[in-house]
């Protein structure tokens, strides 16, 4: 093997080596960006989940409030009629 041949493939084999290292670098950030993706989606997956639970918790309210509100109007009206009653007789 001459002279030039030997420099020719020690050029060859350090591109391959700065190629081994550029992968190398390239799958370390694809994994930290697939481990960055899980936490996100982790994540998501935590605020559907309060927000289901919100959701329920704010429609039991609603129709608690509702309840009260029904049952407040009808001792106003039953106070209402008694105080009219009374006023007649």
């Amino acid at each position: 093997m001459t002279e030039f041949e030997r420099e020719k493939l020690d050029k060859m084999l350090n591109r391959l080596d700065e190629a081994l290292v550029r992968l190398t670098t390239m799958e370390e950030r694809l994994a930290q960006n697939g481990r960055s993706l899980e936490r996100a989606f982790n994540s998501i997956d935590d605020l559907k989940s309060k927000t289901q639970t919100l959701e329920t918790a704010h429609a039991v309210s609603q129709s608690k409030i509702g309840m009260n509100e029904r049952v407040i109007w009808l001792i106003i009206s039953a106070v209402v009629g008694v105080v009219t009653y009374s006023m007649k007789v």
